[in-house]
């Protein structure tokens, strides 16, 4: 594993997309995180206690000064270039995808195009599949049927301002 796929996956866990255990599993099998992460990061996680009390929150804090100490105000720019990537591969669904990049730009990282904010308005009517089961089964095949129509026509917009975050991740950061 390289060094930019151990830092996303730091930042997923920070995303809360991962699991504190399933972090542990990864750390543990993964030989090569000291010289993908650095010494300092390594021996700090390495160290980490996962069976004491209030380890998520406190594996959560530790990771984050790790982050911040080795890649200094990159975790938004980190998190928006992996959505940006996974929307374009596929593996990020549009709907997660707009979500994550409008409350990045919500948070005031003015280089999320406001597009996804504007996406995401028009996506909030639409449930989710744990609401599913508040819906009378014709509204929820409506509302989802809007959901399909919504995603095609602002697909090519959402992909474009994927690369558009791309382009300029890749600027600042490098390939």
């Amino acid at each position: 594993m390289d060094a930019e796929s151990s830092w996303q996956v730091l930042e997923q866990l920070l995303a809360g997309e991962m699991s504190p255990a399933d972090f542990e599993r990864w750390f543990q099998t993964s030989p090569e995180l000291e010289s993908a992460l650095g010494a300092r990061a390594y021996r700090e996680i390495l160290a980490f206690d996962f069976r004491q009390p209030h380890a998520p929150h406190e594996l959560l804090q530790r990771v984050h000064s790790i982050y911040e100490s080795a890649r200094p105000g990159r975790l938004a720019r980190d998190r928006g270039f992996r959505i940006a990537r996974g929307l374009l591969s596929g593996l990020v669904p549009i709907h997660d995808g707009v979500r994550a990049l409008a409350g990045l730009c919500l948070d005031g990282h003015d280089w999320v195009p406001a597009i996804f904010v504007h996406v995401q308005r028009e996506f909030d009517g639409i449930p989710s599949p744990e609401q599913y089961a508040q819906w009378e089964p014709d509204a929820l095949s409506a509302k989802l049927e809007d959901g399909r129509r919504l995603t095609k026509l602002h697909r090519p917009f959402i992909l474009d301002a994927a690369r558009e975050i791309i382009s300029s991740y890749k600027k600042d950061y490098g390939p």
